[in-house]
């Protein structure tokens, strides 16, 4: 987002590589038997993980917020569809590091939906 260094191609693929490790763990440690929805706001990350078999990913195109005032219906509607899926989860992450901006989006989807809600740093 707004303070946020740009990472060159290596360290775009290096976070890629470890967002997607930490959903391979979380879903042989917690979810074994079940798909796991994720979110980004990085069309590249969300077509890394859509090969993995137990991910589900809601088609749509990908907006920021902020940056995307003037944008007709069309434009929300994926994040939206995502906000109130997530809301129906038994437990939301929000997974972040240090180049990451930590987004309140997974926050107030568990507050909407009532569900757990865990941070992991890594």
């Amino acid at each position: 987002e707004r303070n946020y260094k740009t990472l060159d191609d290596i360290q775009k693929e290096d976070l890629i590589k470890k967002c997607r490790s930490l959903i391979e763990k979380l879903h042989s440690e917690q979810t074994e038997n079940k798909k796991i929805l994720v979110t980004s706001d990085s069309v590249t990350f969300l077509h890394s993980v859509m090969s993995l078999d137990y991910v589900y990913v809601i088609p749509g195109k990908v907006v920021h917020m902020d940056y995307t005032p003037d944008a007709d219906y069309d434009a929300y509607e994926k994040s939206f569809l995502d906000l109130m899926v997530l809301s129906k989860s038994t437990t939301i992450y929000l997974a972040y590091t240090d180049d990451m901006y930590k987004s309140g989006f997974a926050k107030v989807a568990a507050l909407i939906g009532n569900c757990k809600y865990k941070e992991i740093e890594f």
